[in-house]
């Protein structure tokens, strides 16, 4: 039935109901997969999620997924989206490396979804591994050095160093003395 006094040519509702939690899985794989927005945020955001879903709704066959080839295939050009994105020092840029400077809270955010990759077994160029744990080896001076460090408070600052020891952990780079180092000198501030 029609609802009366509504402009229809403006949003929508729309009413799905599921008897499993693998509905709603499904669902938001697809909505990452058909995510049109490219920044290197959104992306290593999509591949993080496609890859964490991806082998659970194969596995449990769920309808509607796209098939595995259309799947890694996205996954693939994905990765060679970061890839461009990434600059010579190992960090990331929002949109272009030509527009500007790295990141250091998106660059570890694209190193973490650079583990998931190799995690899952997905084809990492090498030189843009070695950059990005290079970079995030080295997060305290790139974050001191960036010219919008002196507006980031101690939380945020921490933030972005607490993640990059958990980056580097993934990397299978022993971040302990650094961690606990950075939790010491952060419980203090």
């Amino acid at each position: 039935a029609r609802v009366p006094n509504v402009f229809s040519q403006f949003g929508g509702l729309q009413i799905s109901t599921s008897s499993t939690a693998l509905q709603s899985l499904t669902d938001a794989m697809l909505y990452l997969f058909r995510y049109e927005y490219e920044c290197c945020e959104q992306v290593a955001s999509r591949l993080l999620g496609v890859l964490s879903l991806r082998d659970v709704l194969v596995a449990f066959k769920a309808d509607d997924i796209p098939s595995e080839e259309a799947i890694n295939s996205r996954v693939t050009a994905d990765v060679a989206k970061l890839k461009g994105l990434q600059f010579m020092n190992g960090g990331f840029g929002w949109w272009s490396i030509f527009n500007w400077r790295e990141s250091p809270y998106l660059s570890v955010h694209a190193s973490n979804c650079l583990a998931k990759c190799v995690e899952k077994g997905i084809k990492v160029n090498g030189t843009m591994l070695s950059r990005s744990k290079s970079y995030i080896n080295e997060i305290e001076s790139y974050i001191k050095s960036h010219p919008h460090a002196k507006w980031w408070g101690p939380s945020t600052r921490y933030g972005i160093i607490a993640y990059a020891q958990y980056v580097r952990n993934r990397h299978d780079i022993d971040a302990t003395d650094d961690a606990i180092k950075y939790y010491k000198e952060g419980k203090n501030t």
